[in-house]
Parts: C-alpha cells; sequence; structure tokens
C-alpha cells in the first residue's frame, strides 16, 4: 500500500482558543459581572447569542492562525516586539613577546585572533574556524624594579636600601606581612616575570608547592571600605568605600535590614543596605574616631561613641533632628549597646566605667567602675588603654562586659557591684576565665544562654550563661567551646540571627563562620584581602558584612612560580590587573606589586621563618592581556544620503548587529555642508521630542531607524487631527555614517581555553596569543516560535515591571544571554516592596561539567539588568539582582555494564546524563534546568542511572552534600524511623529559591 506524504506546512497558532474554549470564557466572565444571570443552558436565549459570538470569534481566529510567519513577524514589530539578537561571547587574549621590549609596544584595537582551521579544534565540537576581535587597545608597557619595601600586618613600612639580604617577612612571618616591589611605572593588564634570587631552604616550615602567599597590585588608595558576603557560597555581592586614608571601625544592620550604618574617622554613614554602592545619609558630630555603633531593637534610633568620651542617640526617621548627647565618660568611649527593650542602653569606655543610661529621657543610671575591683590602682589618664573594650546587655538586666587584662565581666543590677566573676556572689555564680590576654568582644546569643567574647590570644570563645544552669562542685562553669582557627588576635563577633551560627574577624586578615553546636570552622574563611575590624549578620541572616581598611589592592594571577615557596632562586610569572596604578608608599611613588602572607588553609603549614633575597629583584614585562568579542568590528560605514523625510531606514552591509558591551552605544555621524553633528542611540522614540537627535537599531534585520512621524488627535478638537514628530530628522542631502557596530556572535563563539592561537595579522614582536579561560556568553538570536510565546506577555506588562512575571519577562529582554530568570514575590512585611531576581546565565560545557564559577553572572550583565529594570520599576520598588542559592552535591555510583558495551564509554555517557539532568540549566522535568526549591532523591538518581545505555544494573549509589568552593563533602544518610513506619527518602534538601549544581561525580563500571 502506498502512502502518502502529507506536505502542507505547518499551521501556526496564534491564538489556541476554540469554541468551546470561548464560550467557557464568556459563562465566566457573566457569573463576576452578571450574577443575576443564573440560567446558563443552552436553551437560554443569551447563550444562544453567546455561542453565536464564540462561533464567529472561532472563525476569525481560524483564519489568523493560517498568517505566515512573516506576516506574524510584522505583526509583532507593530506591538513593539523584535526579535532579540545574538550575543557576542567574551573572553580575554593574552599576547605574549618574544622577548622584553625597551619601549612600549600597542596591540590595537579590532586585532583578530582565531582558532586553528582543520581538526574542529576551536573547542565548540565544529571544525569551523572562530575569530575573535580584542576590544580595546592594549599598551604592553616595559618595567624594571625601582625600590624594595616591607610592610608588616598593622601596616608599618620600612624601606629595604641593603640589597644584599633582605628578609621577605618579619623574623615569624604572621598573616598581612608583605614585600613590596615598586616597579618603575605602572603596568595595567601587562604579564610581568620577577626573577627572584631567594636563598636555598630559609623560608621553614610550609610545603614547597603549597606556599600560604599571594601576589597583589596597587589598584588605588587606602580607604575604608565595607564587604557584603553571601553566607553560603562566602561570594562577594556587595562593596562600598567611603573612609580616604582610615578604617571603618564599626558597622551594623538596622533590625529589619533595610539600613547599613558604618564609622571610622567621625564620620556616620547610615545607607539602603540594598544599594550600598548609593551615597546615604551622613551624620557628624563626633570629634575623633567612632569607636561603636549600634541600633536600637525598634530601628528609630542609632547609638554612637568615639574617642571624644561621648554616646550620641541619632533618630533615624528625622534628618533634621540633631543627635542627643550623653557626656559622663572621662575618656575615650568603646562600646555600646541596647537592652531589647530598647528603654536602656549600655555604655563603656577607657575610664574603666561601664555605664547605664535611660534612652527615653537620656538620664544617667547606674554606673561600675571597673578599675575598682581590679587587681592594683586604678590608671592614670595616660594609661587609658587598661579599660572596657566591649559591652553586651540582656533585657532581663544581665550586663557583659570585657576589658584589656582578660578579664570578662557578668554582672546583674541587682548585685551590689560588678566583680570579677569568679569573685561575684550569686546571682550570678560564674568564672568565665580562658583568654590570656585584651579581650576585644562580647555578644549575646539571640535566646541570651550564650556569651561569646573574642580576644588578642587568637580565640574565640562561648560561655554557658543562662541563669538556671549551676555550677560544678568547683563553683566553675566550663567553657562551651573554644573556637580556635584565627593567626591572629580576633577583634569582632557577631551571632545569626538564628542563634546557630557565629562570625568572628581578625588581625590575620579573615572573617570566619562557626558552628554553635560543634564549635568547628564552617568551610573556608569569607574575607582574606584585607584588614578587618568588625563584622555583622543581615537580620535575615544569608548574607553577612565587614568592615576595615581596603588598601586599594588587586589580586595578581600567578601563571608560574619555580621558587618553591621563595625558597630558591626562580622566577615568577604574574597577571596585573587593568587597574594597576602608580601610588606613593614609603615617600616612594612607583608601580607597586607585593608579596603577601596569608592565613593558611585546613591543611597547609605556616612559615616558621621568613625567607630571605640575596639580591636585587629583577621585573620585566613579557606579555598583557586584553578583552575580545566573538565579533566582527565594522568602522565608519555609510549609510546612504537623507531624503528629509521621518521614519527612514537604513539597511547595513552587515547583519545581525550584536549589540555593544558594557554601556558603549552606537554613534551616527550626520554630516551636511562643513557641519558633523553625532546623533545618539535610543530603544524607544516614545519619550523623544521633535528636535532630538536620536535613532534606532534593528539588531535582527540589520537596519538603522530614524523616528517616525504620528498621527495624533488634536487635544483641543477631537475633530482634528495633528501630526507629531518623534525625533529629529537630517537634512534633505545628508550623509550619514554609522562610527561602529559589531556583527556576528552566536553560541559557536563559546570555545575552550587555550583555543584561539592563529594571530590574523602578524605583530612584530608578539611571539604567540591564547586565551587562558574558555569564552562564554555566546547566545543565538532569537527563533519566531519563542517571540510567539514572548508576544501575549509583553501586552500584558506593557514595558512595566509590576508583577515577579514581568520582571522576568523584562530581565529577559534585557540580558537574552541568560538562560533562566526567577523572580521571589515578597511574602512577609520584611521585604515588603522588594523584587528579588535570581537570574542563571547561558553556560556549556562538552562532557556536560560546568565549573561553578561559570554560573556566576557577570557584574556588567547584573548592572544591566538591574539599571533595564529599574526604568520600569513601580516606584517605592527595591530591585535586586542576583545568581541563586545553589545546593551542590555528588552522586559516587557502582555500575555493571553490559557484556557487548565498552566499561569507559558507559562511565563518559553515565558522567555526562548525569551532569545533564541534574544541572541548573539543562536539568528538570522539562530540560531547561533544575526547577528551584525541588529536592533531589536518590530514586531520580537511579532512573537517570538506570535509563543510560549499555547499563546493566546499579550496585550502588550514594549522595554527598558538596561545597563547589572548598570542595569539601559530607555524606547524606536517612535517619532511622520509628518501628512500622515508612522508610525515610535519602535526598538533597533544597531550600524553595535555591537549585542544585553538580560537582564532580563519580561513577565505577565494572564489565559484565
Amino acid at each position: 500500500m502506498t502512502q502518502t506524504l502529507d506536505e502542507r506546512l505547518p499551521t501556526p497558532k496564534l491564538d489556541d482558543r476554540r469554541f468551546q474554549d470561548l464560550v467557557d470564557e464568556a459563562k465566566r466572565r457573566v457569573q463576576q459581572r452578571c450574577p443575576e444571570w443564573t440560567d446558563h443552558n443552552v436553551s437560554d436565549p443569551g447563550v444562544t447569542l453567546i455561542e453565536t459570538f464564540a462561533w464567529m470569534t472561532d472563525q476569525l481566529l481560524y483564519r489568523l492562525n493560517r498568517v505566515p510567519d512573516l506576516n506574524y513577524v510584522k505583526f509583532l514589530e507593530l506591538l513593539g516586539v523584535t526579535l532579540l539578537p545574538p550575543t557576542a561571547a567574551r573572553t580575554d587574549l593574552t599576547f605574549r613577546l618574544s622577548k622584553a621590549q625597551e619601549t612600549a609596544l600597542e596591540i590595537p584595537a579590532g586585532t583578530q585572533v582565531s582558532t586553528p582551521r582543520s581538526g574542529g579544534g576551536n573547542g565548540n565540537g565544529s571544525g569551523e574556524q572562530i575569530t575573535f576581535a580584542t576590544s580595546a587597545v592594549l599598551p604592553i608597557v616595559p618595567c624594571s624594579t625601582k625600590s624594595l619595601a616591607g610592610s608588616d600586618a598593622f601596616g608599618s613600612v620600612r624601606s629595604h636600601d641593603d640589597l644584599q639580604r633582605i628578609e621577605f617577612f618579619s623574623d615569624r612571618p604572621r598573616p598581612g606581612d608583605v614585600l613590596l616591589v615598586g616597579l618603575d611605572r605602572a603596568v595595567p593588564s601587562c604579564t610581568i616575570r620577577l626573577e627572584l634570587l631567594c636563598r636555598q631552604g630559609a623560608g621553614g616550615g610550609i610545603a614547597p608547592d603549597n606556599a600560604p602567599v599571594v601576589w597583589d597590585a596597587r589598584v588605588g588608595e587606602d580607604e575604608g571600605s565595607v564587604h557584603l558576603w553571601n553566607e553560603r557560597t562566602r561570594e562577594l555581592i556587595g562593596r562600598f568605600s567611603g573612609n580616604r586614608g582610615h578604617a571603618l571601625h564599626r558597622i551594623a544592620f538596622s533590625p529589619d535590614g533595610h539600613m547599613l550604618a558604618s564609622a571610622g574617622d567621625g564620620t556616620i554613614w547610615v545607607r539602603d543596605a540594598h544599594e550600598i554602592e548609593q551615597a546615604g545619609r551622613r551624620l557628624e558630630g563626633h570629634e575623633g574616631h567612632v569607636r561603636a555603633l549600634a541600633f536600637s531593637p525598634d530601628g528609630g534610633t542609632l547609638a554612637s561613641a568615639g574617642d571624644d568620651g561621648t554616646v550620641r542617640l541619632w533618630d533615624v526617621s528625622d534628618e533634621e533632628q540633631p543627635a542627643r548627647t550623653l557626656d559622663g565618660h572621662t575618656g575615650p568611649v568603646f562600646a555600646v549597646a541596647f537592652d531589647r527593650s530598647t528603654k536602656t542602653l549600655a555604655s563603656a569606655g577607657a575610664d574603666g566605667t561601664v555605664r547605664l543610661w535611660d534612652v527615653a529621657t537620656g538620664a544617667p543610671g547606674r554606673m561600675w567602675d571597673v578599675h575598682e575591683h581590679r587587681a592594683g590602682a586604678t590608671p592614670s589618664a595616660d594609661d587609658y588603654r587598661r579599660c572596657v573594650l566591649g559591652v553586651a546587655l540582656l533585657e532581663d538586666g544581665r550586663v557583659a562586659a570585657v576589658g584589656d587584662d582578660g578579664t570578662v565581666w557578668l554582672w546583674d543590677p541587682a548585685a551590689p557591684a560588678p566583680v570579677p566573676a569568679e569573685e561575684q556572689p550569686q546571682p550570678p555564680e560564674r568564672r568565665l576565665l580562658g583568654h590570656r590576654g585584651a579581650v576585644f568582644g562580647v555578644a549575646f546569643s539571640p535566646n541570651g544562654a550564650l556569651l561569646a567574647t573574642v580576644g588578642a590570644d587568637a580565640t574565640a570563645r562561648l560561655w554557658d550563661v543562662d541563669p538556671g544552669q549551676q555550677p560544678d562542685e568547683r563553683g566553675e562553669t566550663d567553657h562551651h567551646h573554644v573556637l580556635m582557627g584565627h593567626q591572629g588576635p580576633v577583634y569582632g563577633v557577631s551571632f545569626n540571627p538564628a542563634g546557630d551560627t557565629l562570625a568572628t574577624v581578625g588581625g590575620d586578615w579573615t572573617a570566619r563562620l562557626w558552628s554553635i553546636a560543634t564549635g568547628e570552622q564552617l568551610q573556608r574563611p569569607v574575607s582574606d584581602h584585607c584588614p578587618l575590624h568588625d563584622v555583622a549578620f543581615h537580620p535575615t541572616g544569608d548574607i553577612v558584612a565587614t568592615a576595615g581598611l581596603d588598601g586599594g589592592w588587586e589580586r595578581c594571577e600567578v601563571e608560574s612560580d619555580d621558587t618553591k615557596g621563595l625558597n630558591e632562586h626562580g622566577h615568577v610569572v604574574l597577571h596585573v590587573p587593568a587597574a594597576h596604578r602608580e601610588a606613593a608608599i614609603a615617600e616612594q611613588s612607583a608601580g607597586w606589586v607585593r608579596c603577601r602572607v596569608r592565613a593558611v588553609d585546613k591543611g597547609q603549614s605556616p612559615y616558621d621563618k621568613s625567607p630571605v633575597l640575596e639580591g636585587a629583584c629583577k621585573a620585566e614585562t613579557i606579555g598583557g592581556t586584553v578583552g575580545a568579542l566573538n565579533a566582527e568590528i565594522v568602522l565608519d560605514e555609510v549609510l546612504g544620503v537623507s531624503e528629509g523625510v521621518a521614519g527612514q531606514r537604513f539597511r547595513l552591509e552587515r547583519r545581525p548587529v550584536v549589540p555593544m558591551p558594557g554601556k558603549e552605544t552606537h554613534v551616527l555621524e550626520v554630516r551636511f555642508a562643513d557641519r558633523t553633528d553625532e546623533w545618539h542611540e535610543v530603544t524607544t522614540f516614545a519619550d523623544a521630542t521633535e528636535d532630538e537627535q536620536c535613532f534606532d537599531i534593528d539588531h535582527v534585520a540589520g537596519e538603522l531607524v530614524l523616528g517616525p512621524t504620528v498621527r495624533e488627535k488634536n487635544a483641543k478638537d477631537a475633530r482634528t487631527e495633528t501630526y507629531r514628530r518623534y525625533g529629529a530628522v537630517p537634512q534633505k542631502g545628508a550623509e550619514l555614517r554609522l562610527r561602529k557596530y559589531l556583527t556576528g556572535g552566536g553560541r559557536r563563539g563559546n570555545v575552550k581555553e587555550r583555543t584561539l592561537t592563529v594571530l590574523r595579522s602578524p605583530i612584530a614582536n608578539v611571539a604567540a596569543v591564547e586565551n587562558r579561560r574558555p569564552a562564554s556568553g555566546g547566545v543565538d538570536g532569537e527563533d519566531i516560535e519563542n517571540a510567539k510565546v514572548r508576544g501575549p506577555i509583553t501586552l500584558r506588562t506593557a514595558n512595566r515591571a509590576v508583577t515577579a512575571e514581568d520582571f522576568e519577562q523584562l530581565a529577559r529582554e534585557a540580558a537574552p544571554e541568560l538562560a533562566r530568570v526567577e523572580c521571589i514575590p515578597a511574602t512577609d512585611e520584611e521585604h515588603a516592596g522588594e523584587a528579588h531576581v535570581l537570574v542563571i546565565p547561558k553556560v556549556e560545557s562538552d562532557d556536560g561539567e560546568l565549573r561553578f564559577e561559570q554560573l556566576v553572572p557577570a557584574v556588567e550583565m547584573i548592572n544591566r539588568v538591574k539599571d533595564y529594570l529599574d526604568r520600569r520599576r513601580v516606584i517605592g520598588t527595591r530591585i535586586l539582582v542576583t545568581p541563586p542559592n545553589y545546593h551542590g552535591f555528588t552522586i559516587a555510583a557502582k555500575l555493571l555494564a553490559r557484556r557487548e558495551f565498552d566499561a569507559e564509554d558507559v562511565r563518559r555517557r553515565t558522567l555526562a546524563a548525569l551532569y545533564e539532568a541534574f544541572s541548573p540549566v539543562s536539568g528538570g522535568r522539562d530540560g531547561t534546568g533544575w526547577e528551584f526549591g525541588r529536592p533531589v532523591l536518590q530514586g531520580d538518581v537511579y532512573a537517570v542511572l538506570q535509563s543510560v545505555r549499555g547499563v546493566d544494573r546499579v550496585d550502588d549509589c550514594r549522595l554527598f552534600e558538596a561545597n563547589p568552593v572548598t570542595g569539601q563533602r559530607a555524606p547524606i544518610t536517612a535517619e532511622p524511623g520509628a518501628p512500622g513506619e515508612h522508610p525515610r527518602a535519602i535526598q538533597v534538601p533544597v531550600s524553595r529559591y535555591a537549585t542544585v549544581f553538580s560537582y564532580r561525580h563519580y561513577v565505577f563500571v565494572e564489565q559484565q
């Protein structure tokens, strides 16, 4: 029997509603708007009319659905919906010189570098040649060593005049010790090679291949700064500076989490915690450094204190209201704390007193002079360092204070006077002994049962201070935990709102998180790049803020180091960041780079003595790095001559047009006679005036569009019409020239690392070029099917961000290179008015395994999405654009392969299947990414394993929680249930607005 093929074209579906759908919708509307109409049977005349109109509408939809795609695109254009253009992949290209040059060498913008032609070596799976073009000029600047200096962890700088023997660090190196190398000029974006004549084996105690040192480059001035970190992933999510030349000593969040206060040299800044880059409210009044900050629990008052000996109370809701000043201390005040009822404020300072104040009236309450209870006389005014350094206060009246002699004071206002805890009668009776040296910080846990203290002995200590707990037979209460890990004094301490995590910062430049239950450090330190003085948790508990002195240094990438931890004569090759600049250190102006001792990681050994440099350090420039795009640059293209009418369209020679990177825009030059005007690009003509010199680019069609003239109703007389022009019209005969545009793009540009190696046009003294990292961000242009889905959404959003769906749709328009967008709706009063948009970039991998850093969106893209949404949001809405939280996990499986299949091939395909199924980009039920909030069950894993062709059976499968940043793993097991209960599932728990990340799965395959 002959089979007939249906060769008819597929029918597009502009509207998929049918007759019965239309009838049902009309009846629902009748119930809503005319409830007195109760007879909906077919015998009712009104229902007959409904069915008649539904039949007529169904016929119109049938005819409309037969419209071809070209007409469909035109309909979408009338609605303002155009196809999204492709985006170009980006990477950095490193050019290497044949030898160091004596004069600067310039790599021109637009220099083209390609993949090899043959064998599919481009890294994207095809054999075609992929070309990238540099996006800026790269000057490769020669350099030499100008001076050497050293500095300790406290910033004390010493110049090295004797170059015959220089100790890199202090006698016993500690975190923060540095060797400073001054270059004769700044070398931004350059690759430099340092020759170090290190004494053999001088720097003892370390593993030669794992030395605790990093290299930094000077990129700015010393300034106080606050950094915001994701508590789970340790990613930096925000930063601001604003205290030039001085550290920020204290930070505090308001109880609702909307405000962040910081202080240092006498000025207090109160910023929006969600927009910390923006300048906030400035509070001035203190003379000298501000040493203490605290928000009242009701959020209405901010207390501050400092070197001037005063405590000040600020009304944060009234900018015109001056601060109330509380006088009484006779020396600097180092700590303030509110009780939880906001009725009482405690302060402590260098005069050795702890004072209580009535918040409402400012009247002083009880005062304790701890000097009276020390061994020895009260220190003189010249010895204020022997003082009370911290204070904490509970609603029930209990007060804790710490001082420079290691004493932890704990008392109740009912007690006659504060005494050392070991001498204090009931209530309470405690012996809080253990610190050696000064105690710098103190905090009560949220439930008041624990007290945390930190001090100069590099420890944090947790104490049980629950009044109901009884001491042992010796009258002592043991420490709850002693937290050891810092490699220097510990200055700040803070509990998270849940009371299960403690944060500390110390002189080793690190912020660390600790488990209250076990006393163990959680993962790696949060920060290790600058001196830190204070730490605070956001009230939500998912953000950690640190404050300190950011010395304007940025990490250099170390390409190679053959000195074995500065213990042999060798070379260090560094890639210097683009922001490198000259600066003055120890009265020497130079382009500084430094070798810095950092805190050791778990399993890493510290230096027990300093490495020694036995001669001058030699420096030379051997290359440079510049950004590049997978797009061809077209310059100064003449588009044609203006006819002097509105709405003209000029076709470009190359298309599609790739959007310009960053904040760069297209520029149109309009020449008439001897005059040349520069016209600017807009995305819409809706706001353009009649004389505004603007144009638009249709990226997919490759056309430049001038503003139209629109016929409108006359506002004064509705019976007449007027013509309104949106945008200026070039004079007739004017020449139009587009200064620069990009063409190309697409996912094919996402090539692997070290595949861009062919320099299309040779450059003198350049020996080689390569991309040290994979290219990313390349996305193909939108197809019509996706635009059809987007059209109705655009009609509903009306280019305004109101609902969660609006934010998601507009975010995709702003950044087509996003794979997923999810807007978290505000579910409580604390987040009311907040739109939190989670974004995941499109990423690819040949074998399916993704690197965690691939999922971190570029700062430029986040800013672009945020700016785009900000222009379309409802007034009063706060916008946050961040990546989601990822729950990392590892699968370990043991399989048996069928006899006819190769075991190694089965293993590779199984790994690829696991990475694809449990991917935030390609996993999940519909293949668009693992669903937010969906846990990974062990049954899900078995289903994937059994689906792989060639697998005979699964012998074992285990799940592990994994941290993709630190590599730490922990097995997941099911808790035993009660007898008779169903067995509990083994699963990877995922919070509501988080997804999963597959981290280094293991598959072992045996042959049948």
